[in-house]
């Protein structure tokens, strides 16, 4: 999900359950109530998922902060091509996040370092782009 998809659920998620609070506290009818409850409901739920969303973000970040650790070690030590490869498509994969956490901001730098000394890096106009180098 990219962070403006992101944020605009979160204020879909708030509004929606903004609305649906207001509209119990003065319903008239159990139709009314029914679909204020529900409405909330919906909203609160969006809440809760964006929160789990990005605390696995935060979770996937420090695991790509290992790896990247010994991606470096994997790219020089390794005889096997086919290990080689992996690591650079995972490295590929870590610099093209999109980023939420400064966190994962670091990490994409690291990575695309990485990418640069293996030879499978972007130019520095693209990273530029990308903010990801100054």
């Amino acid at each position: 999900m990219t962070r403006t998809i992101g944020i605009l659920t979160a204020a879909v998620c708030v509004a929606s359950f903004g609305i649906g609070f207001t509209e119990l506290l003065h319903s008239v009818s159990h139709q009314t109530t029914i679909i204020s409850t529900l409405v909330a409901a919906a909203g609160l739920m969006g809440i809760v998922i964006l929160t789990v969303l990005h605390g696995s973000e935060v979770e996937q970040a420090k695991f790509d902060c290992d790896f990247i650790g010994a991606a470096g070690i994997m790219l020089e030590m390794s005889p096997n091509y086919g290990v080689w490869q992996d690591t650079i498509d995972r490295l590929n994969v870590i610099a093209s996040r999109t980023i939420w956490t400064p966190l994962q901001k670091q990490n994409a730098a690291d990575a695309q370092a990485l990418l640069n000394e293996a030879g499978e890096g972007d130019d520095p106009l693209s990273l530029r782009l990308r903010g990801i180098a100054a």
